[in-house]
């Protein structure tokens, strides 16, 4: 396709495209719920930072030359910073349009919220002890995170 100005739809298939080409030319490389929700939430920031209309050249010049694309007619204005709402909003759209999403998913199943969140935050069982010690030796005052631990 030939895009003038960027969608959110757009930029979810590029994604999509583009994690599946890593996939295939890497098989050990992990494509779980976490990054494709990162990947929408990034697509949400990008667009909504370059206005919600982004032009092609604009995301071109970010992605390529990692540089804002004031040369290319770009201006800056004056936006509540990216509100969560609005973010999580195009995101959402983005990752919904993408044609691959359950290829990119695997066997993933996720019925409720609460299978997301368990996929996008997997609780992992962390040695505080050792953290701790590490931090210590870094030279950070002592913590006391026994609270952590209590029912």
């Amino acid at each position: 396709m030939n895009y003038t100005t960027i969608t959110p739809q757009a930029i979810g298939a590029a994604r999509s495209a583009r994690d599946l080409f890593d996939i295939a030319h890497n098989p050990n490389q992990q494509c779980g719920a976490r990054s494709i929700v990162i990947g929408a939430l990034e697509n949400g920031l990008l667009m909504q930072c370059l206005g919600g209309d982004p032009k092609f050249e604009w995301v071109r010049s970010i992605f390529e030359q990692q540089r804002i694309p004031t040369n290319l007619g770009f201006h800056p204005k004056a936006i509540i910073l990216n509100n969560a709402v609005g973010v999580a909003t195009v995101g959402l759209e983005s990752l919904l349009s993408q044609p691959n999403l359950t290829d990119l998913l695997g066997n993933v199943v996720i019925k409720t919220p609460a299978d997301l969140w368990a996929e996008v935050f997997p609780v992992k069982d962390y040695d505080l002890t050792y953290i701790l010690e590490v931090l210590g030796l870094a030279g950070f005052p002592a913590i006391d995170l026994s609270f952590l631990t209590r029912a």
